[in-house]
């Protein structure tokens, strides 16, 4: 679930930045000038401030775009709708300032005109899912102004649990501080946030870090026992970034000869020390720091000559995975490519707690770095720790060139998730109409239902893309099926306040 989110947030904060041009009315022109006389005097003569560009953005939205609280002031004056959403998309003004993380004055005038903070956006966020998520400063103030600790997003997440599942610890002290109960966290969160309010503010990072152990049932650990075991070592705890910005001086030296600009050192330190490669010092090991440091591809090649591992020592505080993770991330693609040769078969495989690495392959943008984990000695049918099929992870990056792929490697493309949805329902929730419809040109089953009984309509209505719906409309989805809860698409839409989505399906399909 949490990759899910990940890419479902992905989707979200990929928002051009839009620009005047020869079709933009006066009004848009002179708020993107910033000229508020000229302003105040179109609006004053009768100017559409709900009127959108050719872009499909009101004025409200560059209004917000500009960080600009006078003219959002001087919009609400003269009759714009603070919660317009975007012609292509479900964003409203509110969860536009939020999520492209603007001063909280912007956010705050948005707030006392009126804007509404329960609206949801795609993929079912409202502004407190999205700050819950990476915001935390914002939470504060949405609540303030009447964000609801109840609403759920597209899977059912209320905005304690994805602060949960993003890890963010500042985010779940803020909504537990503001009076969210804990009543709203997934269940099997409930008992480690009450064992949090009994730790220190370090303890809850270390729980909150190991929550993809945490969150199981109690027999398969004990929540007890690792809180009790965080509380002891939340003192020397760090992130990897932090061991790896301050290595001790002990640890400068014992890394000199990979550091060094001279590769003779370390190839002199390999000779008179065969076992360099494998030694850690205070849970760093050698290729983590040569991944950091951006060492080069012939240092880490004797690394690896060498016997160094990817994967760090069981005893480290830095999880074993962070190298792999690191490589497959952002190591140039010679360097990834070797790391890839030497490794254990087995460490390609799914590690829990950490994540697959064609997951993270899938979750960058370079395909080149797709293909080169496709062709290592992975299994392209594997589940990722959350009962998800692999391929889910594509998400918001896939397109039909991708999906050809993985169709051309074996990969049954119609394997459902944890809770049946199919790569069909997320490619709908993102709006992803070329990559759908390749999928429906390799077979796919068109009116497969997940565990709520919602249909890929019921998905797409998430994304805002009006042009999907009418092609499941002509793919031959059925408008009228009804959810487990008895629900259509058109009453989800408008249980979802998505009414533009609900009147253009009563329009065009007569729902």
């Amino acid at each position: 679930m949490r990759q899910l989110l990940t890419l479902l947030f992905i989707a979200l904060f990929f928002t051009p930045s839009l620009q005047a041009d020869e079709s933009t009315s006066p009004l848009i022109q002179a708020i993107q000038s910033r000229d508020h006389a000229t302003v105040k005097q179109h609006l004053s003569q009768g100017a559409d401030p709900n009127a959108y560009d050719a872009q499909g953005w009101a004025a409200i939205h560059h209004a917000v775009g500009q960080e600009d609280p006078v003219v959002i002031n001087l919009l609400a004056q003269h009759g714009a709708d603070l919660n317009r959403r975007q012609r292509e998309g479900l964003e409203t003004p509110l969860i536009q300032a939020v999520q492209s993380d603007l001063s909280k004055t912007v956010v705050e005038a948005l707030l006392i005109a009126g804007a509404d903070p329960n609206k949801h956006g795609a993929m079912g966020f409202t502004a407190l899912h999205i700050a819950a998520q990476c915001r935390a400063h914002m939470i504060d103030l949405l609540i303030k102004y009447g964000a609801q600790h109840h609403k759920e997003m597209l899977f059912g997440l209320k905005p304690l649990g994805v602060a949960i599942a993003f890890n963010q610890v500042d985010s779940v002290s803020a909504l537990l501080r503001n009076g969210t109960p804990i009543k709203t966290a997934p269940q099997d969160d409930k008992h480690l946030l009450q064992l949090s309010k009994r730790a220190s503010e370090a303890a809850i990072h270390c729980l909150i870090e190991e929550q993809t152990t945490l969150f199981k049932p109690p027999s398969i650990i004990s929540t007890e026992q690792t809180w009790h075991r965080c509380r002891q070592q939340h003192p020397v705890f760090q992130k990897p970034s932090s061991l790896l910005n301050r290595l001790s001086k002990h640890c400068q030296r014992h890394f000199s000869p990979l550091l060094d600009k001279e590769i003779a050192h370390l190839k002199k330190r390999l000779e008179q020390d065969p076992e360099y490669a494998k030694r850690s010092c205070q849970g760093v090991w050698p290729i983590l720091v040569a991944l950091y440091h951006r060492v080069g591809l012939e240092k880490i090649h004797l690394l690896m000559h060498s016997g160094a591992s990817i994967i760090g020592p069981v005893e480290s505080s830095i999880p074993q995975q962070t190298g792999l993770k690191m490589a497959v991330q952002s190591a140039p693609l010679a360097e990834l490519s070797a790391i890839l040769a030497s490794m254990d078969p087995q460490h390609l495989q799914p590690r829990p707690p950490a994540p697959f690495p064609l997951e993270l392959a899938l979750c960058q943008r370079e395909k080149a770095r797709i293909a080169l984990l496709l062709e290592s000695r992975i299994r392209l049918d594997s589940y990722n720790n959350f009962g998800d099929p692999l391929f889910f992870s594509m998400g918001c990056q896939a397109d039909a060139e991708l999906i050809q792929l993985l169709y051309e490697k074996g990969v049954d493309l119609n394997r459902k998730g944890v809770h049946g949805q199919t790569l069909a329902h997320m490619l709908a929730a993102w709006g992803k109409r070329d990559a759908l419809k390749r999928l429906k040109d390799l077979n796919m089953i068109i009116d497969r239902e997940d565990d709520r009984g919602w249909t890929l309509l019921h998905y797409a209505l998430f994304s805002g893309n009006l042009q999907l719906i009418t092609d499941l409309a002509h793919w031959g989805v059925d408008f009228a099926k009804r959810s487990k809860r008895g629900q259509t698409a058109h009453q989800l839409a408008r249980l979802f306040g998505y009414d533009h989505i609900s009147k253009y399906l009563t329009e065009q399909f007569n729902q």
